[in-house]
């Protein structure tokens, strides 16, 4: 132990200063504001994450409905055709 300007400092026995109660709560409430910080950041990455999969899902989805649009409308073209074709064979 020491006294330094009349306040009395305590040891271990490894020259580590004890902590006093006040010192150790904000260092809990700090280790459990950066705890919750950590844990807000892994929450944001895997909504990003999320957000990005959705979003190619999505254009994917787009994609394919054009190509369907596409198909039936040269499907139906093609009836047309041969409709027609029939028609003109009579």
């Amino acid at each position: 132990f020491s006294i330094a300007s009349g306040n009395l400092a305590l040891f271990y026995p490894n020259g580590e200063q004890f902590t006093s109660y006040v010192e150790t709560a904000v260092q809990r409430d700090r280790e459990r504001q950066e705890k919750e910080f950590a844990q807000q950041e892994r929450d944001l990455q895997k909504q990003r994450a999320d957000r990005e999969r959705q979003e190619k899902e999505f254009a994917q989805q787009q994609r394919d409905l054009a190509q369907q649009q596409r198909d039936l409308a040269e499907a139906t073209l093609e009836e047309e055709r041969r409709k027609n074709q029939q028609l003109r064979d009579r």
